[in-house]
């Protein structure tokens, strides 16, 4: 027994090393997405997810954006943490993504993180604050949609904002078309959309409700990746989640889950590099 609480605890530190040295590097991933036609000129994005107030990859974040020149700037939630503890970070994250906006316009949507700041009555103020720092390129998209006219190629970012009972552990309840219909509206069948869904284990909804392209993070990756299995536990939490990360597709909707460039609570991250993510729509 005694050697086998040894060897537990080396691998305890083991983890733990390669996670800090893994949350300090960050990967450029990029998609190329074919739009069916429907964009006349090419469209370039950046999406950055699951931040959590993490900062070490700030400065390299903002110099990778800047060299990338895109058209827009697309956020899929929980860039902060819902802490009253963390207030100043919560503050520094507003900066953060004020300078990302004096590269490219921000299209900014909602994770479990920030739906609970504003549904919690004691955090409300701070969540008040945090948003009235944001500055004017900064949109923030709480069941909103924008539309962009990119040389010509007509688009429509939707941020879907679904209520905390939807990210509940173990339980939760589940989304459906009409659930979605209720919230965002019905797609816009002229348009290509870009749906920005936090969360990617209602896939299924995504594809029914017709978006073009769906945008998650949530999974972090599965905090733990292993070979040919990937990702090993989701925050439901889920044994090898489904939708962990990569890019899925069913019918003409596409999904890209990323890994997230931070993480909260259990900061666990092997094989698991931080991700900056480039998405060319053709």
């Amino acid at each position: 027994m005694k050697y086998i609480a040894v060897i537990f605890i080396l691998m305890a530190v083991a983890v733990y090393v390669i996670s800090l040295l893994e949350y300090r590097k960050l990967k450029l991933t990029r998609y190329e997405i074919e739009s069916g036609g429907k964009l006349p000129a090419p469209v370039k994005f950046v999406f950055i997810s699951d931040m959590h107030c993490c900062f070490a990859n700030a400065e390299n974040i903002i110099n990778k954006i800047a060299y990338e020149k895109p058209d827009a700037i697309i956020l899929a939630g929980d860039m902060v943490i819902c802490s009253a503890k963390k207030e100043k970070e919560i503050f520094d994250m507003a900066d953060f993504i004020n300078r990302m906006s004096e590269i490219a316009d921000v299209y900014y949507g909602m994770g479990n993180h920030e739906r609970e700041m504003e549904e919690n009555n004691e955090l409300t103020s701070l969540w008040n604050r945090y948003v009235s720092k944001l500055n004017l390129g900064v949109k923030l998209l709480e069941n909103k949609s924008e539309e962009l006219n990119i040389r010509g190629s007509r688009i429509t970012i939707c941020g879907l904002d679904i209520p905390a009972k939807y990210y509940e552990k173990f339980t939760g309840d589940k989304l459906g078309r009409e659930d979605m219909n209720s919230l965002i509206g019905e797609k816009d069948r002229l348009a290509y959309i870009v749906l920005i869904a936090h969360n990617p284990d209602f896939f299924h909804a995504y594809m029914d409700w017709q978006a073009d392209l769906v945008l998650s993070g949530h999974n972090h990756g599965g905090l733990l990746r292993l070979p040919v299995l990937g990702g090993i536990i989701s925050p439901k939490p889920r044994i090898f989640p489904k939708y962990d990360y990569g890019i899925y597709e069913n019918n003409n909707t596409k999904m890209i889950v990323s890994n997230g460039v931070g993480g909260h609570s259990v900061m666990v991250r092997v094989n698991n590099v931080p991700e900056l993510i480039i998405i060319n729509l053709k």
